[in-house]
């Protein structure tokens, strides 16, 4: 499915007519050629179209994803939501993100970086062995800690692994990603977070 044609079917189940969700945003016949996916449209245009159709942001990234979810994003879900340290679950992730990046061919550093900290975190399962897991992390901590701002994922990636850290870098993730999810005010799986 087109995101055009993801459009159209929340706006016929909404009840909205075109030139009602294409206000302010871009002609009708445009818009009828984007539902069919012949064109694609700018960005504000669809931020628009998004507001004409009454839902937020934040809810319509949500049903694309469950509507699109695609393997690298299963892959990095699956890691941020393990519970448990079981050796076969940590294999299964590391194994399924190198195979996505040699069949995708791209750079993807989320990836890289979780198939590094499941060797970290396989040391934390089988041996209890913190120092080895720290081995794996601080390279990740080195980079993010250099940069001005952390996004989402980054923040996500760094609360997975909070507990392989001292105490002091555990204390100062903590105090930069509060900073950072503090600009996200309204964000529902922001809130989880800060928890």
């Amino acid at each position: 499915m087109i995101l055009g044609e993801f459009i159209k079917n929340i706006r016929i189940q909404k009840g909205i007519s075109q030139s009602e969700a294409c206000t302010n945003a871009i002609s009708q016949s445009n818009y009828s050629k984007f539902e069919l996916g012949k064109i694609d449209i700018s960005t504000n245009a669809l931020f628009t179209i998004i507001n004409n159709l009454d839902i937020n942001l934040e809810e319509f990234v949500m049903l694309y994803e469950s509507e699109f979810s695609t393997e690298m994003n299963d892959i990095v879900n699956k890691f941020f939501k393990m519970r448990s340290n079981k050796i076969e679950d940590l294999i299964q992730i590391r194994e399924s993100a190198n195979e996505y990046l040699l069949k995708s061919k791209i750079d993807n550093q989320t990836l890289q970086n979780i198939i590094e900290l499941t060797y970290g975190l396989e040391a934390i399962s089988e041996t209890q062995d913190y120092e080895k897991a720290n081995h794996y992390a601080n390279p990740i901590w080195d980079k993010l800690q250099k940069r001005e701002r952390w996004y989402l994922r980054e923040i996500t990636l760094l609360n997975t692994i909070l507990y392989i850290f001292p105490f002091e870098t555990a204390e100062e993730i903590i105090k930069r990603s509060v900073k950072f999810l503090n600009e996200y005010p309204n964000n529902t799986s922001i809130k989880i977070l800060k928890l």
